[in-house]
């Protein structure tokens, strides 16, 4: 026989599983994986991810630049437009960090906007340096000009105590060459560090700033 006190028992329990579900599409129904933390390219979580509640995109801004100047790589995002974030959006996205073994989580969190990007360490800086083709159009037609060739990549954030870094490469650079190769393109850039790992790779460098190009030698990880 059921009595009243144990409806009311089931109820609550239906409910709690059914908030707890909710939680759990919510933490996880939006992510997009960018990098796989299991591959054990990644430094491991030491103790509890670090996590910063931020609270406008200015200020995220900002400490997305810090974490790139200091080594880290964005393993992935969550975000969502639901009325329920204002429950859900901080716990939420240390959920995220313990489930995915986030380093570093930034969450910026505005009703009824949630956003989460976390970060982690990896193991090894082969080259230490993050770039991207995407030139300004004043960067690409300088390049033009004063080297013949309009493909390069521009260095975005170097890392401290990186091969980059020791050998004096700075943002803003422009790279287009590496051991006497064309460097068409991130993804040319990206095969050709690859594929000299281990090695000392020269590369052809341009800075702007500084008037004509110089050769830089960077001895790359293994």
């Amino acid at each position: 026989m059921i009595t009243a006190k144990r409806v009311c028992v089931l109820l609550l329990a239906a409910l709690w599983t059914g908030c707890a579900s909710y939680q759990s599409l919510h933490y996880n129904w939006a992510y997009t994986p960018l990098h796989d933390v299991t591959s054990g390219g990644f430094q491991a979580s030491k103790g509890d991810p670090e996590y910063r509640r931020l609270d406008s995109y200015a200020a995220m801004a900002a400490a997305e630049r810090d974490m790139y100047r200091n080594g880290y790589v964005m393993i992935g995002y969550s975000n969502m437009i639901s009325p329920q974030l204002q429950s859900f959006g901080d716990s939420g996205a240390q959920a995220l960090a313990d489930k995915y073994g986030a380093s570093v989580v930034l969450n910026y969190f505005s009703p009824p906007y949630y956003l989460a990007t976390l970060w982690a360490r990896p193991r090894q800086f082969v080259f230490g340096a993050y770039f991207t083709d995407q030139l300004p159009e004043e960067a690409r037609k300088a390049l033009e000009l004063a080297q013949k060739t309009e493909h390069a990549v521009i260095i975005q954030t170097v890392v401290p105590d990186s091969p980059a870094f020791a050998a004096g490469i700075r943002p803003g650079d422009l790279v287009f060459r590496l051991n006497g190769e064309a460097v068409t393109d991130s993804a040319a850039m990206s095969a050709l560090l690859q594929h000299n790992v281990g090695h000392d790779v020269e590369l052809g460098v341009w800075s702007m700033e500084e008037g004509p190009p110089r050769s830089v030698t960077v001895a790359l990880e293994q």
